[in-house]
């Protein structure tokens, strides 16, 4: 008589590891969507934060923004998510930025913090609330202009604690 093996064929195997493949591709996708609006999420919450400072500090200095300084800017102790942050702009000979502080001293009630996620969307901080930015992080006077405030006279850069002021020129 027949003696009946034991064990799985190769298609049943190759089965298997067609099954596990599918569900682990699932996952990972599903992670990355996660990961990606944990990061943006991060960045709206810090642009919100940093654009209430920022108003209490007009209101409270008579109408004064703190761009005197890179000591003005740090006083207002500024707390960033730095790893939900991705470096989006990259002037010539210097460090990536990835935050950009725009405003027109002549209206100090007119400013906007606008910030790169890792994810690749861009965030903007104006008139009280944060929104889905215009364009990309980049040079000041287009990314600003792209966003609502024509003629920006000055703006800070921002990456990992430390700001870089530019003027219009």
């Amino acid at each position: 008589m027949w003696a009946k093996q034991k064990g799985f064929t190769i298609v049943e195997l190759l089965i298997v590891i067609v099954v596990i493949a599918i569900l682990a591709a699932i996952t990972i996708v599903a992670y990355n969507g996660i990961q990606a609006r944990a990061y943006d999420s991060a960045i709206q919450s810090d642009l919100r934060a940093m654009g209430q400072k920022t108003a209490a500090y007009v209101a409270e200095f008579n109408s004064v923004l703190p761009v005197g300084s890179d000591a003005d800017m740090l006083k207002l102790d500024f707390r960033v998510s730095g790893s939900a942050y991705g470096t989006h702009y990259v002037p010539s000979g210097s460090n990536g930025y990835n935050m950009l502080f725009c405003y027109r001293a002549a209206v100090p009630s007119e400013f906007m913090f606008i910030a790169g996620s890792k994810s690749g969307k861009t965030f903007a901080f104006k008139n009280g609330s944060v929104q889905a930015a215009a364009g990309s992080l980049g040079s000041f006077i287009p990314t600003c202009e792209a966003n609502g405030m024509t003629n920006p006279g000055a703006s800070w850069f921002y990456n990992n604690g430390s700001w870089r002021w530019v003027t219009a020129s």
